[in-house]
């Protein structure tokens, strides 16, 4: 959602997006790095007629966070954590201390019942960095998120853009501290979502990898099973050699069924120890 020269095209970006919802079929999707508000309104009107017509998004006309979540379900409560450790102040050009990244609370009133849903922007590796540079600082997001989790009762899905792998230590102390599973790994078909073939990763030579995720966890009463994982938003937009965005997306069917759960979650001790390690050791 940036504008032109930092973006490229991101009008007809945003509204092919949005011509790809309604038959996406969705009951909520979560976006990441729509930073400004104009961004914001066209999805939101392209949400509304593809019956996504409850719309969560930061009041900032800029940055705010970046995160936006649509919603075929009335949104009862929203909530706007700001992450305590953010990027550096001085490191102007990646925009992380500015973009307010951190993390939205939603209850969302389904036919079926409550449901939590989190949309969430991590820090970002950075391809000058060595892959540890801002280890610290995930961490740190990663702990307030699970610490954030605890209290909450509802069935829970996270999703969002993590800027981790699935072997890495980040990625380790999510789960856990928090309990949240990995739900297109449960399906067996979870797919990179950062590709060498996307246009904007045009010159890289880092391999496919997977940073965005839609984790889930089960409430007091009722369990979350995941039925099938899909990468969407992958290929060029019609008639164009130009992508979607830098990232594919992430579409999980999941169900929600009354009955014996696993909550609620206790942190478990060697997350705890890793996430106290990697934060003593600070950047």
């Amino acid at each position: 959602g940036l504008r032109e020269p930092l973006s490229v095209e991101p009008q007809r970006r945003l509204h092919a997006i949005g011509r790809q919802l309604p038959g996406l079929a969705l009951d909520a999707i979560a976006f990441q790095e729509v930073w400004f508000a104009g961004a914001r309104r066209t999805l939101v009107a392209a949400g509304a007629r593809a019956g996504l017509v409850h719309a969560w998004s930061p009041g900032a006309r800029l940055g705010g966070s970046g995160l936006l979540v649509l919603s075929r379900h009335p949104i009862e409560h929203a909530r706007l954590e700001p992450f305590v450790l953010q990027g550096l102040p001085e490191r102007v050009d990646e925009g992380e201390y500015y973009g307010g990244k951190g993390y939205v609370y939603l209850r969302l009133a389904t036919p079926e019942g409550p449901l939590a849903f989190v949309d969430t922007h991590l820090h970002a590796r950075y391809a000058s960095q060595v892959p540890h540079a801002y280890l610290a600082q995930r961490s740190g997001q990663v702990v307030q998120l699970s610490l954030g989790s605890l209290g909450i009762s509802e069935p829970l899905l996270v999703a969002g853009d993590f800027n981790f792998v699935s072997d890495s230590t980040e990625y380790g102390v999510l789960h856990g501290l928090s309990g949240l599973r990995d739900l297109a790994r449960e399906t067996g078909h979870s797919q990179p979502t950062a590709l060498s073939s996307n246009p904007f990763r045009a010159g890289s030579h880092k391999p496919d990898h997977r940073i965005d995720y839609v984790f889930g966890r089960d409430g007091r009463d009722v369990r979350v099973r995941s039925i099938a994982a899909q990468r969407i938003f992958d290929g060029p937009i019609e008639g164009s050699r130009l992508s979607f965005s830098d990232h594919a997306g992430v579409l999980l069917e999941v169900e929600t069924a009354p009955g014996p759960t696993a909550f609620p979650w206790t942190p478990q001790l060697p997350a705890i120890e890793t996430a106290r390690a990697v934060l003593a050791a600070g950047r």
